[in-house]
């Protein structure tokens, strides 16, 4: 019995650490393959900057006019006019603005 147990314990170690050895070569596999590809994409990266000089710099020798590409102004609506000398005679709308308080109340008709 006692063999069949250590026959069983030496099979799990084994395949235990035939395991890690396997995850860590594969560990290093995809390590490889992610610093490969960041590197190939910052080679294309500096490519295609070194174009864009490359190209402003030939159109300003040639004395063409660069346009650069910006980004619009944001489109801000236009806040309301408010007549304030109107609004003090007028009558009030709400409970609160018949009492002279500050703040919400039941609206009321006119």
């Amino acid at each position: 019995m006692a063999g069949e147990f250590d026959s069983t314990r030496e099979t799990i170690a084994e395949v235990a650490e035939s395991a890690a050895a396997h995850a860590g070569k594969i560990a290093v596999i995809i390590a490889d393959a992610v610093r490969d590809i960041a590197k190939e994409v910052g080679a294309w990266v500096t490519e295609v900057v070194d174009a864009g000089a490359a190209a402003r710099d030939s159109a300003a020798d040639h004395g063409d006019v660069v346009d650069t590409p910006v980004a619009p102004e944001p489109v801000v609506p236009p806040e309301p006019v408010v007549d304030t000398e109107a609004n003090a005679s007028a009558e009030p709308t709400t409970d609160a603005e018949a009492d002279g308080a500050a703040g919400g109340g039941a609206v009321r008709e006119r």
